[in-house]
């Protein structure tokens, strides 16, 4: 059962690992130039959330927020300061995924306290795993290593489940980006490319978000 655990354990952590690589690679191909309106990630998600009839959902910069980038009662969506101002197509293409994210959570049966803490648990989950993980294989201390390893697995297991409410999210954005004005085609074909790599980020996140608690740039 060791072995399988430990096997299990490896596939998960390399789909997960592939997954962010795919998706730092394609922002760091095609996010970097600055759009041709400069237009900044707060004014194209408030064009999302007008267009779907949100006119009185407020959009608010955040520093260090974690989890879902939405209140309980939907009446605020919350961007980093990073996307908030940024005029990148990084940054627009994070404004396009968080507003495509409330607007997915709004319709949701699933109250929203419950996917908020929901979203924090697994987080802790996640991190926990990759302590245990290090301090079993450290110590090598078997019963530790496979706490970790099990937590692993299944926060992958969640994160799969995760991909099918990704993939509709981003064709709901990528049928709805003719709508907005001001971008070239090549500004288009980037944020596609991009959007279309954000399918993947609940299994990017295992990685990703772990490494965020370090003062290091990822």
């Amino acid at each position: 059962m060791q072995v399988g655990l430990f096997f299990l354990s490896l596939f998960a952590f390399t789909a997960s690992l592939i997954a962010w690589i795919r998706l730092e690679i394609c922002l760091a191909r095609n996010g970097k130039s600055q759009t041709r309106r400069l237009m900044n990630g707060y004014e194209l998600a408030r064009q999302v959330l007008d267009h779907n009839h949100f006119n009185r959902v407020a959009i608010t910069a955040s520093s260090g927020r974690r989890g879902p980038h939405f209140s309980f009662d939907f009446d605020r969506l919350f961007l980093s300061e990073k996307v908030y101002y940024g005029t990148r197509i990084s940054d627009q293409a994070h404004a396009l995924h968080e507003a495509g994210h409330f607007l997915e959570g709004s319709k949701s049966i699933l109250p929203a306290n419950i996917r908020i803490h929901g979203e924090r648990l697994l987080r802790g989950a996640v991190l926990v795993s990759w302590i245990s993980i290090l301090i079993g294989f450290v110590l090598r201390v078997s019963s530790i290593l496979m706490i970790g390893e099990t937590l692993f697995v299944l926060a992958f297991l969640i994160a799969l489940v995760a991909l099918v409410e990704e993939f509709d999210i981003t064709e709901r954005i990528l049928s709805n980006l003719k709508v907005f004005e001001g971008y070239n085609k090549d500004e288009l074909i980037r944020m596609r490319k991009i959007l279309k790599a954000f399918r993947w980020v609940s299994l990017a996140e295992l990685i990703r978000g772990p490494m965020t608690l370090w003062p290091i740039k990822t």
